[in-house]
């Protein structure tokens, strides 16, 4: 194969970079699920009055939108659009070998990544969800005149049927984590290319591929690593949740099983049981709907299935390899040999290998969420945060022109700190008004994990030294309700009398 051209146009100034800019090397990388990136090194190194020409000419500023297309030199094909992308990163570095320049460059969609935001949608599909969040991305660009818009209009393949929320909240997270959370659960893939944002079905295997890899047959398989991992396999998946009207567990619901061409040697079902993996429960301790937790379970099955198999190749660069499409396996082993999905693209260029491109294949088996950065920073990063909720005790009383309480707080040591008071019931001169007492125990919550402000939920009783009122008892009928002051007023209701009292 002859040497490869690369052709790299500023699209913002609608330039093409200059032919004596020198090109040391392309790194493109694709993948279901994320943000395409790329990186161009360029060699920097001019000894002349002007020092780093190829950074002071302001093709690769910060912000510019660059296209990578590619070609072969001796081919008859034209050259082919291998990546667009933002220049986010100029970086430039020497020494006695001379000087490099780095540009790093993402998809226009990674402008979907840089906010957070919080939102409620109200009776909507979660894929009219991700076309809300794409248009509103859309008009955020012409309102701030970029024209045209660099993200394209949301691609939603056609088909997709997913239940319809009544209400769902989105707190405080990019649209692109909250996007990729929610088609996620869902079992759908979102595939970026040059701005455009699609939602798709797991493949079907019963179409036919697009591309084959056949060892000793082109196109050459330079080297490639394959891998079979059992340990996400499970027999079953189901998924139960809370449902608030009958007070019981939902009814689980069963994974429909997520059909893919496997390799001779690899029964998902025989193989589950051998590891263990007899079945997955999926449990949601709020209420869901039917419908979601059945999305849910299918998921979870469609992913461990397509995480059995997973590896890649490298072969002759190719601009015709797409993230999603079908591809066949051949001439490796019986363990790998049949149709899978190609989830990752990577183009490289060099002088030295010069165009060459990276099959991956296989899906992580792990949900999106739970990537590290999705939720914002505890106590939004100002301070350490506090985990969980902490016992204190009422210090001493003192005024507060919030009627807030003063609290010790073991864990802290012998200073105390003053925590806001939750009641049953509080308004504008109304509501119920119960404030602790001087040594009682207390359960203190923290607003947003800050200890700074803590509050009290509620007040607890011991067997030693916060036993209950003396006229009340502990039983399973439980029917001696009522109230007590420090001073013995008592209002005292006896279920089992009829009785309500006030002494």
């Amino acid at each position: 194969m002859s040497a490869p051209i690369a052709i790299i146009i500023n699209n913002t100034k609608k330039q093409e970079m200059d032919a004596s800019f020198g090109l040391a090397g392309i790194d493109i990388i694709k993948e279901v699920n994320r943000i395409p990136a790329a990186e161009i090194v360029l060699t920097d190194n001019k000894q002349d009055a002007e020092r780093f020409p190829i950074s002071n000419s302001g093709f690769f500023d910060p912000g510019q939108c660059i296209e990578i297309k590619l070609r072969y030199a001796d081919g008859n094909e034209l050259e082919k659009t291998v990546f667009k992308g933002i220049v986010l990163r100029h970086h430039i570095k020497g020494g006695p070998q001379g000087t490099l320049l780095t540009v790093e460059l993402k998809d226009p969609a990674f402008k979907l990544t840089t906010t957070r935001k919080s939102a409620v949608y109200l009776n909507k599909t979660d894929t009219e969800i991700v076309s809300d969040i794409v248009k509103e991305a859309r008009n955020d660009e012409k309102k701030n005149g970029i024209v045209p818009a660099t993200i394209a209009a949301p691609n939603i393949t056609a088909g997709i049927k997913l239940y319809q929320h009544k209400e769902i909240v989105r707190y405080y997270c990019t649209d692109w984590d909250f996007m990729l959370s929610r088609t996620d659960s869902n079992g759908l893939l979102t595939i970026t290319e040059d701005g455009e944002i699609s939602v798709t079905e797991m493949p079907d295997f019963n179409l036919p591929q697009k591309h084959t890899f056949e060892l000793g047959v082109a196109p050459p398989v330079f080297d490639f690593e394959m891998e079979t991992n059992f340990k996400q396999q499970y027999g079953t998946v189901q998924s139960t949740a809370w449902d608030i009207k009958t007070q019981k567990i939902i009814m689980p619901k069963k994974a429909r099983d997520f059909k893919i061409r496997q390799a001779k040697k690899l029964d998902p079902e025989s193989i589950s049981n051998a590891v263990g993996g007899y079945g997955y429960e999926l449990r949601q301790s709020g209420e869901a709907e039917e419908k979601e937790l059945q999305a849910w379970a299918d998921a979870k099955m469609a992913k461990s299935r397509m995480a059995m198999v997973r590896g890649r190749i490298k072969t002759t660069g190719n601009a015709a390899y797409k993230v999603g499409d079908i591809i066949k396996i051949a001439r490796v082993s019986d363990m790998f040999d049949e149709k899978t999905m190609i989830s990752g693209v990577r183009h490289t260029v060099s002088p030295e290998t010069g165009w060459q491109t990276h099959v991956q294949f296989g899906l992580s088996p792990h949900w999106f969420s739970r990537n590290e950065d999705i939720a914002d920073t505890p106590a939004a990063g100002l301070l350490p945060p506090v985990n969980g909720l902490q016992i204190a005790v009422v210090d001493k009383f003192e005024i507060n022109d919030q009627y807030r309480v003063k609290v010790r707080v073991p864990v802290l040591g012998d200073e105390p700190v003053w925590a806001r008071l939750g009641q049953a019931d509080a308004g504008d001169k109304r509501g119920v008004f119960l404030r602790p007492e001087p040594g009682d125990e207390v359960i203190l919550g923290f607003f947003n994990d800050d200890p700074r402000q803590p509050v009290i939920l509620g007040s607890l009783y011991s067997a030693g030294k916060h036993k209950i009122p003396g006229d009340f008892t502990v039983d399973k009928d439980n029917t001696t309700k009522g109230l007590v002051t420090k001073n013995g007023v008592k209002l005292h209701i006896d279920e089992k009398k009829g009785a309500c009292t006030v002494t």
